[in-house]
């Protein structure tokens, strides 16, 4: 753990360097704008992809929807089918 450790902290320059390298370049570069994350001009929901997660669900419920219907009619069906075979039966 002690060479992983060592081997991980070996840097050309400390972190207060880093920082203030970057600090110096952001002000160079006037804002550095093509650093920039590009998911943060998205909106939230676009962000989090709760746009494609709606889309699902509303999908998925409309099948379910249409799959209960089925369902129901297909209950009508044989319950008719016996209950017109019991009425001739007797």
């Amino acid at each position: 753990m002690m060479r992983v450790s060592s081997l991980s902290k070996d840097q050309p320059y400390n972190s207060t360097e880093n920082v203030i390298w970057w600090i110096e370049y952001v002000m160079r570069h006037k804002e550095a704008n093509h650093l920039r994350f590009s998911d943060s001009d998205k909106p939230w929901y676009q962000r989090y992809d709760m746009d494609i997660i709606a889309l699902f669900a509303i999908v998925l419920f409309v099948i379910e929807c249409i799959i209960a219907l089925i369902i129901i009619q297909i209950i009508r069906i044989i319950l008719n089918n016996t209950a017109l075979y019991s009425y001739r039966k007797s």
